[in-house]
């Protein structure tokens, strides 16, 4: 019976995909190519792109402040989730800030951080913490809050060690909250990065884009685009997914 759902949800998730590329192609002989280019015209200029050295140079420059952003916000979400979930006076401290800094576009952090440290690595890495940063705090803190408090008694009643206490409280409570702060944060995250790149960056795919957009080159844009939706797709069934089952499956050991 499980077989069965999953073909049938493969199948309409097929038809989904199928649906938007004929819904491309339609519109692609409706409009001239420099509106709507073609698939077969977006797959030429992804191939030159990806023939070109310039292209994994920046490539790599886009990975990289993606993955040096979320590594600090996870560090520095999942330090202040735990201490706003164990005391309530530090999670309404937090809570406002966090609240405050998710509402403030990331446009204003690109144009902020251009000032304040010119153009580089460091606009798109802030702007992206910015953003990934509250949510992998407030997921975490939530968690910590989520723990039965007659657990912490217990522990403290029958003296568990701290090191006990982590492995079999906090981090089954918060697990299921870290990831998908994870899968949030990732999945802006690439689309920030594009976005700070474009305005505050010499390197990377949004500083690409912009050459595509002077040289009014739609196909490029497109095929960067393509580029983006794999990495976004990429990160989140091939490397969060996974590392979410073997963390619950280590979970329930």
């Amino acid at each position: 019976m499980k077989l069965l759902k999953d073909s049938y949800r493969f199948l309409y998730r097929f038809m989904g995909i199928l649906l938007l590329l004929v819904s491309w192609e339609c519109l692609a002989l409706l409009f001239p190519p420099i509106i709507i280019p073609s698939i077969e015209n977006v797959l030429y200029a992804l191939e030159c792109l990806i023939s070109k050295e310039t292209f994994w140079v920046n490539l790599y420059h886009t990975v990289f402040r993606v993955l040096v952003a979320s590594i600090l916000s996870l560090v520095i979400g999942i330090c202040l989730g735990v201490l706003a979930g164990l005391s309530r006076s530090i999670y309404e401290i937090v809570v406002p800030i966090t609240t405050i800094i998710e509402n403030i576009p990331p446009i204003i952090w690109v144009v902020a951080t251009i000032i304040w440290f010119g153009l580089g690595d460091i606009p798109p890495i802030l702007t992206i913490m910015s953003v990934e940063t509250p949510i992998i705090t407030v997921n975490v803190a939530r968690g910590i809050q989520s723990i039965d408090r007659s657990l912490f008694e217990m522990a403290r009643s029958f003296k568990v060690g701290r090191l006990t206490q982590l492995r079999d409280l906090y981090i089954p409570a918060i697990a299921n909250y870290i990831f998908s702060s994870i899968s949030i944060g990732l999945g802006l995250a690439w689309r920030i990065v594009v976005m700070a790149e474009f305005l505050g960056s010499m390197s990377g795919i949004g500083y690409e884009l912009s050459w595509a957009r002077y040289n009014v080159e739609i196909d490029v844009v497109f095929a960067y685009t393509l580029i983006i939706v794999f990495l976004g797709l990429g990160t989140e069934y091939l490397v969060v997914n996974p590392l979410k089952e073997r963390a619950l499956k280590w979970q329930k050991r």
